[in-house]
């Protein structure tokens, strides 16, 4: 399976982490994009040009977002680990458990781009060691980014 390290990054990031855990989901913001099944995006370049149409933001915050928002949405898969960072740590791993879904920012506050997901039963820094960190290529800055090597791990 694809192991993938997220990071919360608003002064309550903490908080957030917390929230994805006690509630089942991992997420990311971006959220004036709208449900991203009903943009017609297709890859990676249609989801930077959708941020980039409705944030004003730096080109390399629109960029790292609309990539972000492609990795939860069109290469995510259910099973999938996801090692959830906040306040500079390594806090709990999350296994995805669903298909994309969007919730209005109106309903529940940041991060509309949405997974369910439970907390798989994982030392976080042991994962990240196991999975090789970060890939080759991965931006620092970038929430959602991809780790070196795949896992399998016995369920």
């Amino acid at each position: 399976m694809t192991v993938w390290r997220l990071v919360a990054r608003h002064e309550d990031a903490i908080e957030f982490a917390e929230l994805y855990a006690k509630n089942g989901f991992i997420a990311v913001g971006w959220g004036a994009t709208g449900d991203l099944r009903l943009s017609g995006i297709a890859d990676e370049e249609q989801a930077k040009a959708l941020v980039r149409r409705t944030h004003d933001f730096s080109p390399s915050s629109v960029s790292n977002g609309g990539l972000s928002l492609w990795r939860l949405y069109g290469l995510m898969k259910i099973g999938d680990l996801v090692i959830v960072t906040a306040g500079g740590s390594r806090r709990q791993v999350m296994q995805v458990t669903s298909d994309y879904y969007f919730v209005d920012s109106s309903i529940d506050g940041h991060y509309e781009h949405r997974r369910k997901a439970v907390v798989f039963p994982m030392d976080p820094d042991q994962l990240w060691q196991i999975s090789g960190g970060a890939a080759t290529g991965e931006g620092r800055y970038t929430a959602l980014i991809r780790c070196a090597k795949r896992v399998k791990l016995r369920e």
